[in-house]
């Protein structure tokens, strides 16, 4: 099975080259405007959701969107960095112990989140739609980006915290709304930033979930140390 992922790894650059190709050669430069404005809009999506999450934990744990903030921040850097939600768990556990996070929440929350809770998909799945809808002039309205948003948010229970992980399982929803699954491929070409985002923005949904689940302990240990 190494030996055969080893051939995978060292073909997808030829594989993917081969399915863009003929896109651009018939797109020319509208193919390259559409790319922009697809890494410009899934940029500014992801990151609005991501911003959305600190108040909601502010208000449900009562505590400061700074205090929080400054205890994600590692834990996010390492997840833009290595694009996978696995290989920044260990950093989100500390980040939480920081937050005052009890072992006992995060240490259960964050490895089931991390396999289970991509926080970011049904809006990446969304932005990535309309650009290969655009591409190949298929017809996308309102009913199929609910289909797609519905898909994301059910099918990403079974994606991989790894990179690229939400787009390798793509093509039931293309095809449930007839989105020519080929078109994959160009996403996989651009997915470099888009994929630093949406692994940003899931650990923070992660950590997230494990701040309001420890909002009582969190209230608990600062009335104790008050009181010390």
């Amino acid at each position: 099975m190494t030996v055969i992922i080893g051939w995978l790894i060292a073909l997808a650059p030829i594989g993917v080259f081969a399915l863009v190709l003929p896109l651009v050669v018939r797109t020319g430069v509208t193919a390259v405007g559409a790319v922009g404005d697809y890494l410009l809009v899934t940029v500014l999506a992801v990151s609005l959701l991501s911003l959305l999450v600190y108040p909601i934990v502010a208000l449900v744990t009562r505590k400061t969107t700074a205090r929080f903030a400054l205890a994600a921040l590692p834990a996010q850097i390492v997840a833009a960095s290595t694009l996978s939600s696995l290989a920044t768990l260990p950093t989100m556990l500390d980040a939480m112990k920081r937050y005052g996070c009890p072992a006992s929440v995060s240490g259960f929350s964050l490895p089931l989140a991390v396999s289970l809770f991509r926080f970011s998909t049904p809006v990446t799945w969304m932005t990535a739609a309309l650009l290969v809808a655009r591409l190949y002039d298929v017809s996308f309205g309102l009913p199929q980006m609910i289909v797609i948003a519905l898909a994301g948010a059910t099918l990403s229970f079974g994606g991989a915290g790894i990179p690229m992980g939400a787009l390798l399982i793509l093509a039931p929803a293309f095809s449930a709304v007839g989105l020519p699954v080929e078109g994959i491929g160009v996403l996989l070409a651009v997915d470099l930033v888009p994929d630093m985002f949406r692994t940003l923005s899931n650990v923070t949904g992660d950590m997230a979930v494990a701040a309001m689940l420890s909002r009582r302990d969190l209230n608990t240990a600062d009335v104790h140390e008050a009181a010390g």
